[in-house]
């Protein structure tokens, strides 16, 4: 092997790199840089994050993949005699590495969504993973806080959904019955309190078309007084 192999190899790849930031395509690359064949599943995986695939998350998580290749170019001139296959192990190890930043990049935008938004479903999954984790009680409170704070969110920006009220209500049921004490039975009374309150705001405020099933979810909330006593003052 040529002791300058990997030298080579590394300024390839930065400025492959540095093309694809700028712009160019795939096939420009290659005839810019007839050498960078050997490095094409790289490339390929580098053009893959530019793209963002399903979800446009291209800016942050390329410019971390981008400066981890570049790092490694700049670790190469350091040590060009290296092994071929060590240079390509680490090449794999940076397109990993991009692929992990966007799936957490993907997971911490789907943690702000709400329904009917792209992002959602996958927030819904994330959360199942975690959920899974959890004794049934802390599961229950959990998720009717998190269904809540969706429902508080939307009603914020004029988006009235009577589903997520009914779904954190259930949630609320299933942890009270769970027989929650102390802190957890405090965090349960503090939502009951907030829900009381923000439907009789909801009912009030929202246009006539979601307002029936508003109020439907206002009497599910009135049928836990059972769990919970009469809302304080």
């Amino acid at each position: 092997m040529v002791p300058n192999e990997e030298l080579h190899e590394a300024e390839i790849l930065e400025r492959c790199l540095r093309r694809l930031e700028q712009g160019a395509d795939l096939e420009t690359c290659l005839r810019e840089f007839p050498e960078a064949a050997s490095l094409l599943p790289l490339l390929k995986t580098a053009r893959w994050l530019q793209k963002g695939r399903e979800v446009s998350l291209r800016p942050p998580a390329l410019q971390r993949m981008i400066r981890q290749g570049q790092l490694y170019a700049s670790r190469a001139k350091a040590r060009p005699v290296v092994s071929s296959l060590t240079f390509r192990w680490a090449g794999a190890l940076v397109a990993l590495l991009g692929l992990i930043l966007v799936a957490l990049s993907v997971v911490s935008a789907a943690e702000a969504s709400l329904p009917d938004e792209p992002l959602y479903p996958v927030k819904r999954a994330v959360e199942s993973l975690f959920a899974a984790t959890m004794s049934p009680e802390e599961r229950a409170l959990w998720l009717a806080e998190r269904r809540w704070e969706e429902f508080e969110t939307a009603a914020t920006q004029g988006r009235w959904l009577p589903a997520l009220a009914e779904e954190s209500l259930r949630h609320l049921e299933e942890a009270a019955q769970s027989g929650g004490k102390g802190p957890a039975h405090a965090r349960l009374r503090a939502l009951y309190e907030r829900q009381g309150v923000i439907l009789e705001q909801a009912v009030r405020d929202a246009p006539p078309e979601t307002r029936s099933e508003l109020a439907r979810a206002q009497r599910e909330w009135a049928q836990l007084a059972h769990l919970f006593g009469p809302p304080e003052g």
